[in-house]
């Protein structure tokens, strides 16, 4: 008995459909109904039954000898993809299909107009924004995508006995996923950080959790810029004595300094004594965490605050800028958990009921 849930107006069947392409950063439409802004256009006529937009987390689990079922499942990874095959045979089809590529107009015999299309090379592909539009009556539903990339070969059947179609196969994802760009200086990415993460960057370490700053305090680096560590100092030592650095001169020059590995470890726990505060940082000590611990928390918060230590010494691009360093990658894991860096999401949904 379904009982007072049971509302069959909340059933949607997708009566019309449209997907719509633009390039990356086209302004999104403002809810489910208005026209579509400049810049976007629809790729046309698609088969009835071809478009599906799937989300695809993977997850591990942890067994244990005392307990029959999983003792814990985590997230490991977060995919999504979206399909569609395409009845039109347009130019602007064709390299959305391929990924990017070039279309040229080609001299012919006869006066009609003939074209070529040069699929892009490899390292040559072109990001697109895509948007999913469901229409069921009154009902309006836009699935919106900022960045997707075709990553999926191209498979045509040339049937006699049915229509030919162009598969179109997107894979969404953030700037961090993105191939082939780097960023050396962000100074967006604080003002993502504080939108995304208003009360802060939380952080899980033996089921208690601790907050981290949004934005990273100018002084929080002083204690790795100490005289005292010389850390500036042992760097550029490296650098000095060797184009190529191996393990055995850098070993080498540690041993110069008897002091170093103390002064670093000191100098780890009083930036996240700096993060933290007093009180906090008293409290994560209280748990006594192991100095593996602390070396994932570190890497983990470095590239979330997309801090490049290299940069901020001087050792690979210019140092002079106020900005915060920053490259394209997501927040690795730590000792619990750590968000990723960017605000910006895989797909966003709106709709009209």
């Amino acid at each position: 008995m379904a009982g007072e849930t049971a509302n069959n107006n909340q059933i949607v069947i997708p009566s019309l459909t449209r997907v719509w392409l633009a390039e990356v950063g086209t302004n999104a439409p403002a809810d489910a109904t208005v026209t579509m802004p400049t810049g976007w256009r629809p790729v046309g006529l698609t088969t009835e039954d071809s478009l599906k937009f799937n989300n695809e987390p993977n997850f591990e689990q942890v067994r244990s000898a005392q307990s029959s079922y999983p003792t814990r499942t985590f997230q490991t990874q977060d995919a999504s993809t979206i399909e569609v095959d395409l009845q039109q045979w347009s130019g602007p089809n064709f390299q959305a299909v391929y990924g990017g590529g070039q279309i040229e107009e080609v001299t012919a015999q006869d006066s009609k107009k003939h074209y070529k299309f040069t699929p892009p090379r490899i390292g040559g592909r072109t990001e697109i924004a895509a948007c999913i539009e469901v229409i069921d009556g009154g009902k309006h539903y836009r699935y919106m995508v900022p960045r997707s990339m075709q990553m999926e070969g191209v498979s045509t059947e040339l049937a006699k006995t049915k229509e030919s179609v162009l598969p179109l196969r997107l894979s969404p994802h953030t700037r961090e996923a993105r191939p082939f760009m780097s960023f050396v200086i962000d100074l967006d990415a604080a003002e993502r950080r504080e939108v995304q993460h208003p009360h802060g960057i939380p952080v899980l370490y033996r089921d208690e959790q601790f907050i981290y700053p949004a934005e990273l305090p100018a002084k929080t680096l002083d204690p790795l810029l100490s005289d005292d560590l010389d850390l500036v100092g042992l760097l550029r030592d490296i650098v000095a004595a060797s184009e190529n650095p191996t393990a055995a001169t850098v070993i080498d020059l540690i041993f110069k300094r008897p002091n170093l590995p103390r002064h670093f470890v000191d100098a780890i726990y009083e930036v996240h004594r700096i993060l933290l505060g007093k009180e906090e940082y008293q409290r994560f000590e209280d748990l006594n965490p192991s100095l593996p611990a602390y070396i994932r928390l570190t890497i983990g918060l470095i590239k979330v605050y997309g801090v490049d230590l290299g940069k901020l010494f001087g050792l690979g691009g210019s140092s002079e800028s106020d900005g915060e360093t920053s490259s394209p990658t997501s927040a690795g894991s730590t000792t619990g958990s750590t968000p990723e860096e960017s605000g910006e999401s895989q797909e966003s949904q709106a709709s009209s009921d």
